[in-house]
């Protein structure tokens, strides 16, 4: 259903039960996801995402190498732990 929406710059996913999001690869456009107490724990579909400057997490919800991984290939991304 997201596919349409190539033009979202703003995509908040809190409290979902959603896990995998490499199916977001279409919204080239965000510019800030947040996905605080979903059950998201890779971040990796997200480093391709030119536009994104921010994303909001639950702390604990990615693994700390994963986490540092995501922060080495993307230092340009504000990474706020809620």
């Amino acid at each position: 259903p997201l596919k349409g929406l190539k033009n979202l710059t703003r995509l908040y996913l809190n409290q979902t039960k959603v896990k995998d999001i490499s199916h977001l690869k279409d919204l080239k456009n965000l510019t800030e996801i947040s996905l605080a107490w979903s059950q998201v724990n890779d971040l990796s579909p997200l480093k391709d995402f030119s536009s994104l400057k921010r994303v909001s997490l639950s702390e604990g919800m990615v693994s700390p190498a994963k986490l540092e991984a995501f922060r080495k290939a993307r230092p340009d991304i504000h990474i706020r732990l809620i």
